[in-house]
């Protein structure tokens, strides 16, 4: 990592996206850009007045994080509608990474159109990391899911590129359904011919896992397999309880423009959505720009 940027709103949400930005960029010697965006839905005088007041307090933090911190800093204010704004100052910043707050909660119009967040996500190049938890620490254990598509190679070769293998333990988790066929030994009961077809379910996906990481290069602590008994969200949380992860990383469809964004965030319903809505650790998303559509 390079830079990363860090779009704040001065709540104490964002205060949390900027520490966890901020222990990043110790670790891996990053520069971060802070970005402001002042909503351009409002009369001229009041974004002028916003806009000077942004102004003087990224100026601070960027101060701040120079003489007390030790950690070069840039900052810039942007007026557009606020997830517009962000997607600019991601592609004009050129940054490996964006840190974003968790979103405030509207529940009837996140249903909709979701939030500004998931908004971001859906129309970010680069990946987006949202600092849900409260940061005490730098990171120690980051946990990736695979479905062993593409669009999660393209996760996993994102962890390797920022570095996160290296500045913290790294594990991998693939959810596996296990549907079995008519049972027809008459031998064995239920339990046991379940418990053998679940056993040969997974070691064939073991398989399946090792081939998908071969070529990557990962550092990787461990490889966890989860058969999935209700859905696949519940299954990764329960996984990143059970390690401890400080941060979950995921696959998501990139879209690259912010016009194809606005139409795919109705009824979202994928699992990077529903870990962005629900996981109480940090979550990074990766979108797979190569995939149309």
């Amino acid at each position: 990592m390079e830079r990363i940027l860090v779009a704040t709103d001065f709540s104490v949400r964002s205060d949390r996206a900027l520490r966890r930005a901020m222990l990043l960029a110790r670790q891996s010697g990053a520069r971060l850009s802070l970005v402001h965006v002042v909503d351009d839905d409002q009369p001229e005088r009041s974004r002028a007045a916003a806009r000077a007041i942004a102004e003087d307090m990224l100026g601070e933090l960027v101060q701040t994080l120079s003489t007390v911190d030790g950690i070069a800093a840039d900052a810039r204010v942007v007026t557009a509608a606020p997830f517009v704004g962000v997607v600019a100052a991601i592609d004009a910043e050129h940054a490996d990474l964006v840190v974003l707050g968790a979103p405030r909660r509207h529940l009837l119009r996140d249903v909709f159109v979701g939030t500004t967040v998931e908004r971001i996500v859906r129309a970010s190049s680069r990946p987006v990391l949202m600092a849900c938890g409260v940061p005490t620490g730098f990171y120690r254990q980051v946990l990736v899911a695979t479905d062993l598509s593409e669009r999660s190679a393209t996760a996993l070769r994102a962890v390797k590129a920022l570095g996160l293998d290296h500045l913290c333990a790294a594990s991998v988790v693939h959810v596996f359904d296990a549907v079995m066929p008519a049972l027809h030994d008459q031998t064995a009961t239920i339990r046991e011919q379940a418990d053998a077809w679940v056993a040969a379910e997974r070691a064939r996906v073991d398989v399946a896992l090792a081939g998908h990481l071969e070529d990557i290069g990962l550092v990787l602590a461990g490889r966890i397999l989860k058969l999935n008994q209700s859905t696949v969200v519940a299954a990764l949380l329960e996984a990143a309880a059970e390690t401890s992860a400080d941060v979950m990383v995921v696959g998501s469809r990139g879209r690259g423009a912010v016009a194809s964004a606005l139409r795919a965030s109705l009824l979202l319903g994928s699992v990077a959505s529903e870990l962005l809505r629900t996981s109480p650790t940090d979550v990074l998303v990766v979108p797979d720009t190569t995939a149309s559509g």
